[in-house]
């Protein structure tokens, strides 16, 4: 790795192949991975069936995500059950132009130091379950292997 962002194309491939099976054990159109660093949410990593045309790379303000809930909060598993009546991310970008409606953030270290965010996100609200949950913080261990 030359910086925090970029990766080898095995370890890419590792966190999207990641993704994809979260996606798949909960049944969700889209996960994705990042790295936060002063405010700027960049992409590590997706698997997006939603064909939002995000890819590896992409910037934001981390407070216009979802994960600003994670990073600015006490770094831990943040679930919103449903985004529109959630005051803290209604009307967000990702909210109103993917229709995401469902969250799990999980919090990804890189040598014990907070590096960004394991997401996963559904189209309709849904409270996902304690075990949907494990397992989403299972591959925020698997992603974090790499970083």
């Amino acid at each position: 790795m030359t910086s925090s962002t970029e990766f080898a194309p095995d370890d890419i491939e590792t966190v999207e192949d990641a993704l994809a099976l979260l996606n798949a054990a909960l049944d969700t159109p889209i996960a994705m991975a990042s790295h936060i660093e002063d405010e700027e949410y960049t992409l590590i990593g997706i698997d997006d069936h939603l064909d939002t045309g995000l890819d590896v790379g992409a910037e934001f303000e981390t407070s216009e995500t979802f994960c600003h809930c994670v990073y600015e909060g006490p770094k831990r598993a943040e679930m919103i059950p449903d985004i529109g009546a959630d005051e803290r991310v209604a009307g967000l970008p990702a909210h109103e132009n993917l229709g995401l409606e469902a969250y799990i953030g999980v919090p990804l270290y890189r040598d014990d130091e907070f590096y960004g965010t394991l997401v996963v996100s559904d189209t309709a609200p849904r409270e996902f379950t304690d075990e949907e949950i494990q397992h989403a913080k299972t591959v925020a261990k698997l992603i974090q292997s790499v970083l």
